[in-house]
């Protein structure tokens, strides 16, 4: 673009220097690289296989992350906070994955999330699937299954997966459960606010012997770093380890 020129002295206002260099770095936290490829070829160094050098670097979980306000670079002359006039996530409504408008990725037989927090590498590596925390979608009673499985009546009802489902209104919930926390992947849909994966378990109708899994995608919004008074909520994941975090 254009450069501004400072008129006191007729040079170049910069447009970052090394204090916005590192608070904006804070928004890259706790990212590594992938898993090795099978078409590349290996390279071994300090007694450990080295990781992918050739995609993308990647976000496990969040457990590494600065969860902290970020300052932009200036907009119209004035510092603004990274999601700045983003919808602020307190601000959604209740159980937002049934509204109309609410978005889910097909994941296959994969239990574990791609763009939510993710699943501990122990488990991910070495674990049983009942161990991921994840709903399952009753297909008797759940509108949520009929939307992601688009049953074919030609064709005995057998689900017709698309790579990616907006919901075109808004559905009911169905099943509630008792938290719990080792194997909670149940029917709980009326007990959540937002999944990040739901299951559909192996039937005639999925054509597979695994379980079929989406994605929940959330709408993007913003958490506040410090709860603005009479407005302390308690958040907990369902199958978690750690305490809760008000």
């Amino acid at each position: 673009g254009t450069q501004v020129i400072d008129e006191s002295t007729g040079m170049p206002i910069p447009t970052y220097d090394n204090n916005d260099i590192v608070e904006l770095s804070r928004g890259w936290t706790n990212m590594i690289r992938q898993h090795e490829r099978g078409n590349v070829e290996a390279t071994y160094s300090l007694d450990y296989w080295n990781p992918g050098v050739v995609d993308p670097m990647r976000l496990p979980n969040s457990d590494g992350r600065d969860v902290f306000p970020k300052l932009g670079l200036h907009d119209k002359g004035t510092r603004v906070y990274i999601g700045d006039k983003v919808k602020r996530c307190d601000a959604m409504p209740p159980q937002a994955f049934l509204k109309k408008g609410a978005k889910y990725r097909f994941r296959g037989d994969n239990p574990t999330p791609e763009l939510a927090r993710g699943d501990p590498v122990w488990a991910v590596r070495y674990g049983e699937e009942a161990w991921f925390n994840h709903v399952i979608l009753d297909n008797s009673t759940s509108q949520l299954y009929n939307a992601l499985c688009n049953p074919d009546p030609a064709n005995g009802d057998a689900c017709r997966f698309s790579s990616t489902v907006t919901l075109q209104e808004e559905l009911s919930c169905s099943g509630t459960c008792s938290a719990a926390r080792w194997g909670t992947s149940k029917k709980c849909e009326c007990n959540i606010d937002q999944p990040r994966i739901v299951r559909i378990d192996p039937s005639a109708a999925t054509g597979s012997n695994k379980g079929v899994h989406y994605e929940y995608v959330p709408e993007e919004c913003v958490q506040m770093a410090f709860p603005e008074p009479e407005n302390v909520g308690a958040v907990a994941e369902a199958g978690g380890d750690r305490g809760i975090m008000c």
